[in-house]
């Protein structure tokens, strides 16, 4: 795991050489399946982990989306794809569309007793709970927050210390990388040879 992330790190080299035993093609024919099905099943590899995690956590997919990244390090035989996912926590404003109750926050299948929706602090409709009433029940930021007596309305300020609720992503995401790995050799080696099929036999 990396910092304030997790990633799988695959070399593809050792799958596109098998293949060249396996299949009469040229270096360029090969060179040309091996980029599209990397390609491939980066994206397959992608997909079902933001499918999975985004049940498992009951968030939109499109709140995963923007913390995905993909890139390529090394040269050559040394060559690396790697997929990396933040792992920062989701504030739960941003996790789904949070609604005041009178127990609390209701946030979906989440349910936060005793927290309130305000705007402060530079956020907007944020959901926050007072440090004491939390007492670490529910995955907040690390920063608890005091009163700004130039910002703050006075109907909240007997709510402070307040602490910013959070949707916390790093085992689930950590466990899911780590299955899907286990994966990724047997899904590239088919793409891999259906883009072979086609490089030889129809382009």
């Amino acid at each position: 795991m990396s910092q304030n992330g997790v990633d799988v790190k695959i070399n593809f080299a050792r799958e596109v050489q098998q293949a060249t035993a396996a299949l009469q093609s040229t270096p360029k024919q090969l060179e040309i399946a091996g980029n599209r099905a990397i390609k491939k099943t980066m994206r397959w590899l992608q997909t079902r982990i933001a499918r999975e995690l985004s049940q498992t956590l009951g968030l939109a997919q499109k709140v995963l989306k923007p913390r995905f990244s993909l890139k390529t390090v090394g040269k050559g035989a040394d060559q690396a794809t790697v997929l990396w996912l933040g792992i920062a926590p989701i504030l739960a404003e941003k996790a789904g569309n949070a609604r005041q109750t009178k127990a609390g926050v209701s946030l979906g299948k989440r349910r936060y007793e005793g927290a309130f929706i305000a705007s402060m602090y530079g956020y907007d409709d944020a959901v926050w709970i007072r440090a004491k009433r939390n007492n670490g029940r529910y995955h907040t930021t690390s920063k608890q927050r005091k009163p700004n007596p130039n910002s703050i309305s006075s109907e909240l300020r007997g709510r402070f210390p307040v602490q910013h609720i959070a949707v916390d992503i790093g085992d689930q995401a950590a466990e899911i990388f780590k299955r899907f790995e286990s994966r990724i050799p047997e899904e590239f080696r088919k793409i891999l040879g259906q883009e072979l099929n086609y490089v030889v036999n129809h382009e």
